[in-house]
C-alpha cells in the first residue's frame, strides 16, 4: 500500500502506516531513531482473530525448558525457528513468542506448515527449501490488508484492489501472483506480468505482459519465442477466468479457469 493514517487495534492511537506483504510499518515520531518506525503487532492480532480460544494443542510443542525460554509469555523457541529469530532482528523485530509450534493451513496456497506465532510475525517451516529459506514469514501484512480493506486502501481509487497474492491453478495453467508481478506456466509456454494486477469492482482486469512459447528438447535464452500479450480476466468467489491475446500474432490463448490456492495441472513439452 501507500502511506495513510490508521487507528491501532492494540492501543487505539492513530499512526501513519504502510502495508507490506509480511509486515505493517508504523511511524512513531515520539520515539528517537531508529525506534521511530516500528512493526505492528500482526502476530498478536492474527492469533486473537484466528484462534479466539487460544492456539490449538499440538504434538509438535516444545518440551518445557527446551531452546530459549521467555517467562514473559511462558513460551520457548528452539531449532531452526530460534536460529531464524536470532539472525532476523530477534526481540526488537519479531517480538516474544506467543505460541508453541503447531500445524496450520496456509491462506495463500492451502498447504500445511509447521508455524509458531510471535508478537509481530508468524514463522513457517518450509522443509522443501534449502537453508536459509527453510523458514519464511507468513504474509500477515497481505492477510491484514485484505481483512481490513477489501475494497482497497483508504484514499485509493474506489472499488479497485489488487489480485490476491498466492497460487491460482487449474487445468493447463498455474499462476503465481505477488504484489508486484505474476508468472504463469502453461503446458508448452510461460508468461510474465510486471506490476500489480488491479481488479475493478466487478472483478475484471486487463494488463500487459510477455507470452513465451516453449518447445521440446533443450533451448537457449537467445532463441526465446517471446511476444507482447494482453491478459484479461475476471475474478469471482475464488475463481479466475483468464484469457491471453498475443497481440503481434493476433492469437488468443484460453480461456483458463483457475482456483485460488490450487496447484495447476500442467503437461510440459518434452
Amino acid at each position: 500500500s501507500g502511506q495513510f493514517q490508521e487507528k491501532s487495534e492494540i492501543n487505539g492511537q492513530t499512526y501513519t502506516v504502510q502495508y507490506f506483504e509480511r509486515a505493517v510499518f508504523e511511524l512513531h515520531p515520539e520515539n528517537q531513531p531508529p525506534n521511530d518506525v516500528l512493526l505492528s503487532l500482526l502476530g498478536t492480532i492474527a492469533l486473537k482473530i484466528r484462534y479466539p480460544n487460544g492456539a490449538p494443542a499440538s504434538p509438535l510443542a516444545h518440551a518445557p525448558g527446551a531452546g530459549l525460554f521467555f517467562p514473559q509469555t511462558n513460551q520457548s523457541i528452539s531449532g531452526v525457528f530460534l536460529d531464524y529469530w536470532k539472525t532476523h532482528g530477534g526481540l526488537a523485530q519479531q517480538g516474544y513468542p506467543i505460541t508453541d509450534t503447531f500445524p496450520e493451513k496456509s491462506d495463500l496456497n492451502g498447504q500445511m506448515y509447521t508455524v509458531q506465532y510471535f508478537e509481530r510475525a508468524v514463522f513457517e517451516l518450509h522443509p522443501e527449501n534449502k537453508p536459509p529459506f527453510n523458514v519464511l514469514l507468513s504474509q500477515l501484512g497481505r492477510w491484514e490488508f485484505n481483512r481490513k480493506y477489501p475494497n482497497g486502501e483508504p484514499g485509493g481509487v474506489p472499488g479497485v484492489t489488487n489480485l490476491q497474492v498466492g497460487v491460482w491453478g487449474g487445468d493447463h495453467a498455474s499462476m503465481l501472483v505477488s504484489a508486484t508481478s505474476a508468472h504463469i506456466e502453461f503446458d508448452c509456454a510461460h508468461a510474465d506480468i510486471t506490476g500489480a494486477i488491479a481488479v475493478d469492482a466487478d472483478g475484471r482486469f486487463q494488463v500487459n505482459g510477455i507470452y513465451t512459447f516453449e518447445h521440446g528438447g533443450p533451448s537457449q535464452p537467445t532463441e526465446a519465442d517471446s511476444h507482447p500479450a494482453v491478459f484479461t480476466g475476471q475474478v469471482s468467489n475464488g475463481t479466475l477466468k483468464l484469457s491471453i491475446n498475443i497481440t503481434d500474432k493476433s492469437q488468443t490463448v484460453g480461456p483458463f479457469a483457475l482456483t485460488f490456492g490450487q496447484q495447476g495441472r500442467i503437461v510440459k513439452c518434452l
